[in-house]
């Protein structure tokens, strides 16, 4: 599973509700109204839904349209703020048919399951396991144990369980108790700094053959991308 296909999996976990808000400026009254903030968020914004930090929805402008985004796993909560700030709005505002669980259906749903659930399983582009152990390792994860096709680890306080796949890459198992957005960003984290623990070995193996082949490095360039741009010149 290849970098492609990991955000492609990341995005098919994001809800994405289109909205009728013609400008910045109207969804920032009708936050207000609703008494939530309305905050930078990288080159988007973002509302809190009072329930802690790690719960907000993003504001993105796709063109013409503005766009409510969430993780698909926080639907039922992020729904009915939504439905808060269209009360606000006096208008229908939000273009989706989504199926909402009432707050009261949900707890009934919530207090019925006394089973332990089963881990959540993501899949992951990790196939080497000293690189991987190097990459939990260097983010600060701890209580690591490894055997050649299985790492379990602590990272930022989650477990974390990483068995090799049929296909050679790793798979992750993380507690069902953990929110989906939590364990996307720690997936998004680690995959960010194992990959360019690739390059960095990559690109020491190509300086090792150079030298071996009488090659000497011109220079080499991070281009915007992260990639490194290396130029050689043949010895003579």
């Amino acid at each position: 599973m290849g970098p492609a296909r990991f955000e492609a999996w990341v995005d098919s976990k994001i809800e994405r509700v289109n909205t009728a808000f013609a400008s910045k400026g109207e969804i920032r009254k009708a936050t207000k109204k609703a008494g939530c903030d309305f905050v930078k968020f990288g080159n988007s914004m973002k509302t809190h839904t009072g329930e802690g930090d790690d719960d907000y929805i993003i504001w993105q402008n796709n063109g013409p349209v503005w766009q409510a985004v969430f993780g698909k796993w926080e639907q039922a909560e992020m729904m009915a703020l939504l439905r808060r700030l269209e009360a606000q709005s006096g208008r229908p505002v939000f273009q989706t048919q989504a199926p909402v669980t009432r707050p009261d259906e949900q707890e009934i749903s919530t207090n019925t399951q006394h089973h332990t659930e089963p881990p959540n399983t993501f899949p992951t582009n990790f196939k080497d396991t000293a690189l991987l152990k190097h990459t939990i390792e260097q983010c600060g994860g701890d209580n690591i144990r490894a055997t050649e096709d299985e790492i379990s680890c602590s990272f930022r306080g989650v477990d974390l369980l990483f068995v090799r796949d049929s296909d050679g890459s790793f798979v992750v198992e993380i507690p069902a108790t953990i929110l989906q957005r939590t364990a996307v960003d720690h997936l998004k984290m680690l995959d960010a700094d194992y990959r360019r623990f690739v390059q960095d070995q990559t690109y020491r193996r190509v300086v090792e053959k150079a030298a071996q082949n009488n090659f000497s490095i011109e220079s080499d360039e991070v281009l915007e991308d992260g990639s490194i741009l290396v130029t050689v010149t043949i010895g003579r």
